[in-house]
């Protein structure tokens, strides 16, 4: 368990809750949170070596925690939102699972485009090289004149255009 998890239990203990609805209801009643970083949260007075400070908790992980129990705290084990949607911390919106699951919760092409990002990472050549080598093969250079004018070895200028995610990052 770390130290996120302890400020989770803490917020517990002390009494909140989420509602079925998603609302943080505090230590007098609803409260409004925030939204950081994409993820709405609300902030907790946690005294720590006879010093009061703030920690933010994710209403998620909080409506996780009611929802699942100490099985959110297992290794490997995230929050998910089931409709992507990471503002909708409803009942019945919140799950728990491994990030393989999470993924499969975006949409597909959600996913694909997020893969397509991430791919580009490992790219050698930049996406405007790659654009301009679609449109050289489309204009008819061969892969001999593509080899001279770019320097890019043939069985790299066919792995290239066969590949799916490089055709698809120019859409």
């Amino acid at each position: 368990m770390n130290q996120q998890d302890m400020y989770l239990l803490e917020a517990w203990n002390q009494g909140y809750r989420i509602s079925p609805t998603g609302q943080i209801i505090g230590l007098t009643g609803p409260i409004k949170g925030n939204i950081n970083q994409g993820y709405r949260r609300f902030s907790v007075s946690i005294k720590e070596n006879g010093v009061r400070i703030s920690h933010r908790i994710k209403v998620s992980h909080l409506q996780a925690y009611q929802k699942f129990g100490h099985a959110l705290f297992q290794n490997g084990i995230l929050v998910r939102h089931l409709n992507g949607n990471p503002l909708d911390d409803s009942w019945d919106n919140i799950a728990i699972g491994t990030q393989s699951e999470n993924q499969m919760d975006r949409l597909a092409e959600e996913r694909q485009q997020h893969a397509l990002h991430a791919a580009s990472y490992l790219r050698k050549y930049s996406n405007e090289i790659i654009e301009q080598l679609f449109q050289d093969r489309k204009l008819g250079l061969t892969y001999k004149q593509l080899t001279v004018k770019y320097g890019i070895a043939k069985s790299q200028l066919s792995f290239i255009f066969n590949k799916a995610s490089y055709k698809l990052s120019l859409k």
